[in-house]
């Protein structure tokens, strides 16, 4: 199953800060994103077996994206969705942020 939820933060530099609360006997986790509308599963891999639960995304350019996660037990790949689970746990959408000149 994958994480019941996923919280995303930008950064500063266009960056956004990810994290999930851990899944028991997961191995590791895998991230998509998507750019857009989150009307369908992100399904760009942009990390893979990620061993803790926190990654930090360097976005490709301003804008809005959207994020999802799956755990890898014993090397499969899970779903980043999950009919128990709301989509919305599991993907987030965000603008991107411009830092305030000093």
């Amino acid at each position: 199953a994958p994480p019941v939820s996923l919280n995303v933060q930008p950064l500063p530099g266009g960056r956004m800060q990810l994290d999930w609360p851990s899944v028991d006997r997961a191995d590791s986790y895998n991230v998509y994103r998507m750019a857009g509308s989150c009307d369908n599963t992100p399904d760009e891999l942009i990390a893979d077996s990620i061993v803790g639960n926190a990654y930090v995304d360097d976005t490709p350019a301003d804008g809005t994206y959207c994020y999802a996660v799956s755990t890898l037990r014993r090397g499969a790949d899970g779903t980043p969705t999950d009919s128990s689970i709301p989509f919305i746990a599991l993907t987030k959408k965000f603008s991107g942020v411009s830092s305030p000149s000093s």
